[in-house]
């Protein structure tokens, strides 16, 4: 009852109140920085100037970066920048949240989320040059996150996730020139369970599925057949988040709980002619480096790697730390409400 009364400014984040009565919250502006690592953890070379930039994703000639960036408003928007020249594009224009951005296989086309028709997200694709115009890709009552346009074209990856629903994982048909495969059911739940899944990314060879999954009681990484099968490997051991396959589906690479960008080497047997079934079998992950990626949403990628393995795209915390953005303590914030 009665007005609205301010109790801080600069609120960014998650806001918890203490049965003490304690306020904190996540404020206070944090510049990330792109940056380039190798394997190793050595810092190659910076990708900009610092700012309020999350999203990473690298093109399949690894020429150019695009990424979304945080305007007036709470507005974001998705920009292009030409790795060798450092010249950026700005992409959208629409007054909404757009973010997400994954490559078409070719490069040509760029499909992301975009609020712009109310508070749930939609596909929309562009083309990736700036030319033309947003076009709406794939509408429905849930909020969508695509993750990976498969590498021959036909699938993309996308999660949603509904209210305080879990996070499911979906598959849509693409006819290789930028449209849902014509004769299909336009999108298919491919994992649902009560568990969060998501980051959802296809093997080089569309065989194999990796994801993260919170079934044992932290998010972990999974590998199964695709798009069905018997079996299921958990390739993490002690946490992990945002998959992503090598080039040459030999090597997952994933973020560790502790922060760590990690490696696991793999080892795949294809079905045979007599029926065998396919076999998977995951390495121990190994520690690369601290990744200090900034966290602007661990539902996202943070991070891209190159097709070789041999280089890491990180949206890092600009300072540096692994600190994040700074928690704020309010006392008597309640004191207003008395009056």
């Amino acid at each position: 009852m009665g007005e609205a009364l301010p109790i801080a400014d600069g609120a960014s984040g998650g806001i918890s109140v203490s049965e003490t009565g304690l306020l904190l919250y996540q404020g206070g502006a944090v510049d990330n920085q792109l940056a380039w690592y190798d394997r190793g953890g050595r810092l190659l070379d910076t990708v900009g100037a610092p700012g309020p930039v999350m999203d990473p994703a690298i093109s399949p000639d690894e020429k150019s970066v695009v990424f979304r960036r945080q305007g007036l408003g709470g507005r974001t928007d998705l920009w292009l920048r030409n790795l060798t020249r450092g010249a950026e594009q700005r992409l959208t224009t629409d007054a909404s949240f757009n973010r997400a951005p994954i490559w078409s296989p070719k490069g040509d086309r760029l499909v992301f989320t975009s609020s712009r028709g109310g508070a749930i997200g939609d596909l929309y694709q562009r083309a990736a040059d700036g030319t033309g115009h947003d076009e709406l890709l794939l509408a429905t009552g849930l909020d969508k996150v695509p993750t990976q346009w498969s590498r021959d074209g036909r699938f993309i990856m996308y999660m949603t996730a509904s209210g305080n629903e879990p996070r499911d994982i979906w598959v849509l048909p693409m006819d290789g020139s930028g449209g849902p495969k014509p004769g299909t059911q336009a999108a298919t739940l491919l994992l649902h369970s009560e568990f969060n899944e998501s980051h959802g990314q296809l093997s080089p060879d569309n065989r194999w599925l990796a994801y993260s999954s919170d079934e044992s009681g932290q998010p972990e990484v999974y590998v199964r057949p695709f798009p069905a099968g018997e079996g299921k490997w958990r390739v993490s051991l002690s946490g992990g988040e945002q998959p992503r396959w090598r080039g040459d589906g030999k090597e997952l690479f994933f973020v560790g709980a502790d922060g760590k960008m990690m490696a696991v080497g793999v080892k795949v047997e294809a079905p045979s002619e007599h029926g065998s079934k396919p076999s998977f079998e995951p390495a121990a992950p190994q520690a690369l480096f601290q990744a200090h990626l900034a966290n602007s949403s661990r539902a996202l990628f943070e991070y891209d790697v190159t097709a070789d393995g041999k280089r890491f795209l990180l949206n890092t915390v600009a300072d540096g730390s692994a600190s994040g953005p700074l928690l704020n303590v309010v006392v008597n914030w309640d004191a207003g409400l008395k009056k």
